[in-house]
């Protein structure tokens, strides 16, 4: 009999259209890849799960649908207690930001209180009762608390997706309102991730932040970029493209206004199209008017979204962790055009099909020699062999964190 592994994740694997969602949907994969069963516990607050999970997991989707627990005082005292307790404890740690650091962290930062819903904690007490589990990875590490549940003998391992220490101040140092997105005191990451046995950052940068935070505990800290296999798409239309795609958060829609504003009016080539794709296009409301625009909207599969042209961009101006969909574009034989922000934790690229540059002028010549195949200083599909190495880096680790020794 196969061992058992959950997965516990505030984010949804489908639809699988934004960058964490493909990651999760990659190391679940993965894993069951490995010959492991997983199950999967969905803790997020949309009332209604994808069918898609259901095929996904070889294992069960477990239920999360904690809104029929009617706990009252009458009913169930302890529960209701624990509710009541919790919302005490979330004004406290306002209050203790606020004298401790100030107005700002008070706003921005969020106490780990305010991620315990007490009736899902609950739910899954009562489903994995009686279950053993070899492992328990979980998404995010605001829900560390999760792992309070499980036995010392199961493997606790953190996805992290990104560093959450003091994230809003990256907004505020630009100039621009903080996003409502996870971000936490120092302190408070720090016990959020020492909960964990393993860790995963998805860069070599992140690898350091969370080493030097836990540089006393026993944790174990892997970097684990995005699992994904070189697949080249070929583009075969007759326009020439530049193709965009991401999702509609506040990073890549700033991202794609800077884009339209200092690049795309200067491209003055024949026959060129700029194509977002995703649910980027939700934004065109948001973002500069421009023409020769084409707003693709949704994509099935990830061949669809490739076929669309042979010149990605990333033009994100700020934000943390690994940019996804960076990789993916180079994973599919395009040339990308990124900025430094866009390219984090994939140095190793520039110059097999990678340009990284901040400039807009530079932006603007680049583009120019791409879209008139002049460019000698990059191939496509020069990137193969890395994606293969960057891959099996990636699976080894999972592995070994599945294999830990407690």
């Amino acid at each position: 009999m196969a061992e058992k592994v959950l997965v516990i994740s505030p984010v949804q694997v489908y639809p699988c259209y934004s960058g964490n969602r493909k990651r999760i949907e990659s190391i679940c994969k993965a894993v069951m890849g490995m010959g492991y069963e997983v199950d999967f516990y969905y803790c997020g607050f949309e009332k209604q799960l994808d069918n898609a999970h259901h095929s996904l997991f070889n294992g069960t989707v477990l239920d999360f649908d904690a809104a029929g627990l009617q706990n009252s005082l009458l009913t169930e005292p302890w529960v209701r207690t624990k509710e009541i307790l919790n919302g005490i404890q979330i004004g406290i740690e306002t209050r203790i930001r606020k004298f401790m650091e100030g107005e700002e962290s008070a706003r921005f930062n969020k106490g780990l209180s305010e991620y315990q819903n007490i009736r899902k904690i609950e739910l899954l007490k009562s489903q994995i009762s009686g279950h053993s589990y070899k492992a328990v990875i979980i998404n995010y590490a605001v829900y560390s608390f999760y792992f309070d549940l499980f036995s010392t003998k199961t493997i606790r391992i953190l996805d992290t997706h990104d560093r959450l220490t003091d994230r809003y101040k990256m907004y505020l140092d630009e100039g621009k309102v903080p996003a409502d997105w996870h971000s936490l005191r120092m302190k408070d990451e720090r016990k959020a991730i020492s909960r964990a046995d393993i860790i995963w950052a998805i860069t070599r940068r992140e690898k350091n932040h969370y080493t030097e935070m836990i540089n006393s505990s026993p944790a174990r800290v892997y970097t684990v970029r995005h699992l994904t296999a070189y697949k080249p798409v070929h583009y075969e239309g007759e326009k020439k493209r530049v193709v965009m795609v991401g999702s509609d958060n506040t990073l890549n829609v700033e991202g794609l206004s800077w884009f339209l504003e200092h690049v795309w009016p200067n491209i003055n080539a024949k026959n060129a199209e700029l194509v977002i794709a995703g649910t980027l296009c939700r934004a065109v409301n948001h973002v500069p008017k421009s023409e020769r625009v084409h707003y693709y909207g949704l994509f099935e599969t990830e061949e669809e979204v490739y076929r669309l042209g042979n010149i990605f961009i990333n033009p994100m101006q700020t934000g943390t962790g690994l940019k996804i969909k960076t990789l993916e574009a180079l994973a599919h034989g395009k040339a990308v055009l990124s900025t430094t922000e866009g390219a984090c934790g994939l140095s190793e690229f520039e110059g097999d099909s990678l340009i990284i540059t901040d400039q807009p002028e530079e932006w603007i010549r680049v583009i120019h020699k791409l879209l008139d195949n002049e460019w000698d200083g990059i191939s496509l599909g020069r990137s193969g062999e890395k994606v293969k190495k960057v891959l099996q880096e990636n699976l080894n680790r999972i592995k070994d964190s599945l294999s830990l020794q407690k």
